[in-house]
């Protein structure tokens, strides 16, 4: 063990920028599919403050895990005005004193969010992530906790919704104009007890139209801008947020995740939240740490993965900044859709799946 951090630590230092000079960021970066013998050489060698271990996910065939990480850019860059324009009324909060910590699992002694989801072998992490952002906005808008939080339907969003959008597809994934939350403010979407979730079960059953909760809107929050999401999670809720995985993360297991993967850059288009990514996820507070600060982040892997389903990860580890949103929840209550809108719905009541 020790010869082989011996070498990860000389490849480090002889590597282009490996120096003196290098960012206290820089570091040996982790791969996908390596073991966790090698993922521990380079966190040691990389000075990092985590630990990784076996897990369902780990223990899956290549084909399978890669399924999971189902975010990719489209055909082309969309830009969603919605998200892209403008802050919002976000605008209005910033600047305004933050506490050092804040997490919306215990808010004087309150809960906001649900227990942890499990998205499956299906790859509709955005729809996961998507409605613990809803939840969370919705929650705190209405001041719901503890037990009559809201939840959700993942399956709503994934399976019926996604007839409607070409942005998401099911257990196919998603692109990188998060449609979803377009989709959360044109159509809304269900409770969890009117469709629950199940990913061997892929086809919209519903009988259309249903009940559903809309929302106002939803707004990209600027790249790596830590003051502007800590704002936007207090004020509203939890975040919708995008994450570069490797072997690291998919073995995490506790302590503060960090990966070098900063800088919010997209070769192809020059947008800095089309930065790569591959995985989405909620953010649902931070703690500064001291001047180490890292973001709580809530994935969609079952609680028997990282901290109870949960990771610490800082501030901009694995491009987790880089593509940010929020939404806003202004206090319509759960509305039936009207008469015309059943024509948006005729897919979805002709579909066969």
């Amino acid at each position: 063990m020790k010869r082989a951090v011996l070498f990860w630590v000389l490849l480090l230092l002889l590597s282009p920028g490996g120096g003196a000079a290098a960012s206290p960021r820089a570091g040996i970066p982790f791969l996908k599919y390596e073991g966790l013998a090698r993922i521990q050489e380079k966190i040691s060698a990389n000075g990092y403050a985590f630990t990784v271990a076996e897990n369902w996910l780990t223990k899956l065939p290549r084909e399978q895990r890669e399924g999971l990480r189902s975010r990719r850019h489209g055909t082309e860059i969309l830009r969603q005005a919605s998200g892209a324009c403008s802050l919002g009324p976000l605008r209005e909060y910033l600047g305004r004193p933050l506490p050092e910590r804040f997490d919306w699992r215990d808010v004087m002694g309150r809960c906001y969010l649900g227990p942890i989801r499990q998205q499956g072998g299906c790859g509709a992490c955005y729809a996961f992530s998507a409605c613990a952002a809803a939840e969370a906005v919705y929650n705190a808008a209405t001041g719901s906790w503890n037990e009559n939080c809201i939840d959700f339907s993942e399956a709503f969003v994934a399976f019926c919704l996604s007839k409607l959008y070409s942005g998401f597809d099911g257990c196919y994934g998603s692109n990188y104009e998060y449609e979803e939350l377009s989709a959360l403010v044109q159509d809304g979407v269900c409770e969890e007890r009117v469709f629950p979730y199940d990913p061997k079960k892929t086809g919209c059953s519903l009988e259309l139209p249903v009940a559903t909760v809309r929302f106002s809107a939803w707004h990209r929050l600027p790249c790596n801008d830590v003051a502007a999401i800590k704002a936007a999670i207090r004020w509203f809720g939890a975040v919708d947020a995008s994450v570069l995985t490797n072997s690291a993360f998919d073995a995490y297991h506790s302590g503060l995740y960090d990966d070098g993967a900063t800088v919010c850059e997209d070769v192809y288009s020059g947008v800095c939240y089309y930065a790569v990514s591959d995985h989405t996820v909620a953010l649902v507070g931070w703690d500064d740490n001291g001047g180490d600060g890292y973001w709580i982040l809530r994935n969609s892997w079952g609680k028997a993965w990282g901290e109870e389903g949960y990771m610490r990860i800082k501030y901009r580890a694995a491009h987790v900044a880089c593509a940010a949103c929020y939404l806003v929840y202004d206090g319509a209550l759960l509305v039936e859709p009207e008469a015309p809108v059943l024509e948006d719905w005729l897919p979805l009541l002709l579909d066969e799946d």
